[in-house]
């Protein structure tokens, strides 16, 4: 049996890059069925589309184009093979942890408001008695 175009990607992904995060989802079932796309979706045994989240030192000092250009070339076999659509998030460890404290940030701050809005509902209530 061979290897599924995910775990062949994420094979040279890590050989190459040696990522402290990696992750591929597969979001080509909204295209199976669209028209444009059948038979894209099908030559490529349904992983027509990825998304791919990688984290590795190796973009230091990378822009965002050339992370981008590395990763089409370390996988350039399986375009060649359908791979048809990349959505590519590359970052270094560094940018990961900024956007994850931003994250709990955000977290953080929609909890609060929901908090604001809970007391002020109180207050409502509180004043209708």
């Amino acid at each position: 049996m061979s290897a599924t175009r995910s775990s062949r990607i994420i094979k040279t992904l890590t050989n190459q890059f040696s990522p402290i995060k990696l992750s591929i989802k597969n979001i080509s079932k909204p295209y199976e069925n669209d028209g444009a796309h059948n038979d894209i979706f099908k030559q490529a045994g349904g992983e027509s589309h990825l998304r791919i989240t990688i984290v590795s030192d190796n973009f230091e000092g990378q822009t965002m184009v050339k992370r981008h250009r590395m990763i089409h070339k370390a996988i350039s076999d399986e375009f060649r093979d359908g791979l048809h659509a990349l959505t590519i998030h590359a970052k270094t460890q560094y940018e990961y942890n900024q956007s994850l404290e931003r994250m709990r940030k955000i977290r953080e701050d929609r909890e609060d408001e929901i908090n604001e809005d809970e007391d002020i509902m109180d207050e409502d209530l509180r004043g209708k008695e």
